[in-house]
Parts: C-alpha cells; sequence; structure tokens
C-alpha cells in the first residue's frame, strides 16, 4: 500500500543528490529508462519529426502553432491535456517552459508514477480477470529531442506523457450514469476491491473514472498510488440504492 509513497521519496531523494545539470539529465533517463516510448514504437519517427521542427512544448502559442488542439492549464495541477490530428489514437500530457514545475518537481517523476500506477491497475484487471468491468489506458514517456533548445531564463521540460485515446462518453452523460441504478452491485463491489488494494487515493470521482462507450470504466488518473483511499467521495455521485451499498463495502475503511 505504501510502495507509491516508497517510489516518489526514492526519487525526491534522487533529485536532491543531484548536484549539477548534467546529473540531472542522466539520473533522469535512468528513472525513467523502463517507461520510455522505443524506437519500433508507431508514432515514434513521427513525434521525432514533429518535435524536431520547433521548441513545441515553449508556450501555448509554440504548441498551437505545431498543430496541437487549443487547450489550457488544469485548475490544481496546470497540467496540458491536448491532441494532435496526425497522431489519431493518442493523447499528449505536458507542461510548458514557461510553466513552473509542479509541486516543485520534475515533470518525469509524474510521469513515472503515471505509468507505473497504470501498470499496477492492469496487472491487477487482468489477475482478478475484470476486464469486463475495467481499462486503463497504456502510457509512454516520450523524451523531447535535445534541440532545439528552451529559451534560457524558463524552466525547460525534457519528456512529455503519451497515453492511449480511451473512448469515453460525455462528461455530462457520465455523471449521468454514476448517479443511475445502471451501475450494479457487483460493479462497485470490483471497484471497492480494486481501489483499495492499489490504493488509488484521487481516483474516486466521475471525472476520474469515465465510462467508455463500451460499458467499462476508465482509469485515467493514475499517478496517486499505494495510499490510503478516500471511500467517502464517491457517495455523492452515486443513487441512493447504490449510496447505501457504498457505504456498507466501505464501513470498516
Amino acid at each position: 500500500m505504501v510502495a507509491g509513497s516508497i517510489f516518489r521519496v526514492c526519487v525526491i531523494f534522487c533529485l536532491w543528490s543531484m548536484t549539477a545539470a548534467a546529473n540531472t539529465l542522466d539520473q533522469a533517463q535512468k528513472l525513467v529508462a523502463s517507461y520510455l516510448m522505443t524506437e519500433d514504437h508507431p508514432i515514434k519517427a513521427k513525434l521525432d519529426a514533429c518535435f524536431e521542427k520547433s521548441r513545441v512544448t515553449f508556450n501555448l502559442e509554440s504548441l498551437k502553432k505545431a498543430g496541437f488542439k487549443s487547450s489550457f492549464p488544469r485548475k490544481y495541477t496546470r497540467l496540458i491535456v491536448t491532441k494532435h490530428p496526425k497522431f489519431p489514437g493518442y493523447i499528449f500530457k505536458l507542461y510548458l517552459d514557461v510553466q513552473r514545475y509542479h509541486s516543485d518537481e520534475f515533470e518525469f517523476v509524474q510521469w513515472a508514477s503515471r505509468v507505473e500506477g497504470g501498470n499496477k491497475i492492469r496487472e491487477y484487471i487482468q489477475t482478478t480477470q475484470t476486464a469486463d468491468f475495467f481499462c486503463v489506458p497504456e502510457a509512454w514517456i516520450y523524451q523531447l529531442p535535445k534541440k532545439p533548445k528552451c529559451p534560457e531564463g524558463y524552466m525547460p521540460k525534457d519528456y512529455i506523457l503519451v497515453e492511449q485515446e480511451m473512448n469515453l462518453i460525455a462528461s455530462k452523460e457520465n455523471e449521468q450514469l454514476w448517479k443511475s441504478n445502471e451501475i450494479g452491485e457487483e460493479t462497485l463491489e470490483n471497484l471497492f476491491f480494486l481501489v483499495r488494494n492499489i490504493g488509488l487515493e484521487d481516483c474516486l470521482k466521475p471525472d476520474n473514472l469515465p465510462f467508455t462507450d463500451e460499458g467499462r470504466i476508465a482509469f485515467i488518473d493514475t499517478e496517486s498510488y499505494g495510499k490510503k483511499v478516500k471511500f467517502k467521495h464517491l457517495i455523492p455521485f452515486l443513487s441512493d440504492n447504490n449510496q447505501h451499498y457504498w457505504k456498507k463495502l466501505i464501513k470498516n475503511y
């Protein structure tokens, strides 16, 4: 249950021990090596061509100029989530050079946590044979080309996160579905055990548990794992009947 916290502490400790910019990059490459997009990935070459033309991740204007859809930083994390018409089936999560590091952490710390969290969820789904209920997108860390460089005076970002796009239903429709009795007790029970066993602290709200158009629940925020779960957060989003059943499931937690 504490695996996520231990991972983050280890990463932060590594960062504090770095004494030079060159060492920072070396350590970053070691930490994310197993999560990096491989050279034979279907879109790797096209991504290289896109990001080698200009400093795409400098600001919102440069991102839009490179063909990415207009997007604004999320309210709390300041995360940019966007798409590109030349890369159908994928979404991109990133921070811009003009942004400060979120929570004073290098961006690759968050990307590594997200990939690792997704892997844990995927492994659990396979082990428990609950793929009829849940799914989680594949994710890869993409290392930006060394050139063109970020202008001096800003905080250069060296990595972005690339995720498989899920066929999610609209946000309003998703909220209505969570509030309905179409969600059965078996679904809630499986959700309880998955979230509890992996320690998914921040997922129990419709925005982070959207339904796909095939009726499965997708886990799209996989960064926080191995932590104490606040099970009561889901209660207001459920129907009266499901609120009662959920309270029975979580009464000892």
